[in-house]
């Protein structure tokens, strides 16, 4: 066999990377159009870079009918080993990428988390710590770290994030919330107190994130509650805006609408009695900072989350 043969084939058996990840997100979307949104391509380009995959492996990945494609039995087995060879590439890339002078650490917050209590303090373990460089994403959904190459996740929820390390931050506090003038023309009661009961009859504004808040909020206190939402929000700043416009009660995490309670925006609504039923802590969503267990001894990671800690016991 001809040394130019011998090449000829190892560059068939090594397809460009660009046609590797147009093919792992369509197989993982089973959209060319939606691969396209997500790697900011025409379709047509994901398309044929896809076609030109085909070309090279001389086999066929996808069936295409009409508008719609299906991955084959090849395409299926190929498509698990390129998404694992794709993920690895990027830890591999990330571990290069970060072992510089100018250490990097790239942190997926949530959104309002991160402009109204992490932001503010960050300043701090900048000054402490100026060599490292920080990159931020917005994320409410779970994803892939590795796939997004993020170092680690600020997450409210369980500590159940598959092949990774969890450290707990901080439990939340949630209360019930309104404007002044809603207070005034909806709370008739003298000592100006409400029923947990009465609170039912009023407008609740919903998170869509965490579509159960009240009803366990109700459960506490041994109420049940199944009424769908009349006003939904997708994040917790919207949600407190409406609050403040007088639409209606939220239940807040005290700790995001710290500065609003102070300025009088907003006032906590007081209810009559104490929860009646205390959930299991492993049952109790809360903040935690979750890593790969492949970065848990980057050393840029465990400086931010031991100043992270800190700042978490620290009182309001």
């Amino acid at each position: 066999m001809s040394k130019d043969h011998v090449n000829a084939d190892s560059r068939r058996m090594i397809p460009s990377t660009s046609m590797l990840l147009a093919f792992d997100t369509a197989a993982r979307l089973g959209s060319f159009t939606k691969a396209a949104h997500e790697l900011h391509q025409t379709q047509g380009a994901v398309s044929r870079q896809v076609s030109a995959l085909e070309s090279q492996l001389g086999v066929r990945l996808f069936n295409r009918q009409h508008k719609t494609i299906t991955l084959t039995e090849v395409g299926s087995s190929y498509a698990r080993d390129v998404h694992d060879i794709l993920r690895e590439l990027r830890r591999v890339t990330l571990k290069a990428v970060t072992q510089t002078d100018n250490q990097l650490l790239n942190l997926a917050i949530l959104p309002t988390f991160g402009t109204k209590w992490l932001i503010p303090r960050l300043s701090e373990f900048l000054t402490q710590y100026p060599s490292i460089t920080m990159n931020f994403i917005s994320k409410l959904e779970r994803f892939d770290l590795a796939q997004e190459n993020i170092h680690a996740a600020i997450h409210y929820g369980l500590p159940d994030w598959p092949n990774c390390s969890e450290e707990y931050l901080m439990a939340e506090q949630t209360v019930p919330v309104c404007s002044a003038e809603f207070f005034r023309q909806n709370i008739f009661r003298q000592d100006n107190s409400q029923s947990v009961e009465d609170l039912m009859a009023l407008p609740l504004l919903h998170l869509e994130s965490r579509p159960s808040d009240w009803s366990n909020w109700f459960a506490s206190y041994g109420l049940p509650y199944s009424e769908p939402p009349v006003m939904q929000f997708e994040q917790f700043y919207i949600m407190t805006q409406a609050a403040t416009a007088n639409l209606g009660v939220a239940l807040m995490p005290k700790f995001l609408v710290q500065t609003e309670l102070k300025a009088g925006d907003l006032i906590e609504v007081p209810v009559d009695g104490e929860p009646v039923k205390t959930l299991d802590k492993t049952e109790i969503p809360a903040y935690y900072l979750i890593f790969p267990d492949d970065q848990k001894d980057y050393k840029p990671l465990i400086q931010f989350k031991e100043w992270l800690v800190k700042c978490c016991n620290r009182p309001l």
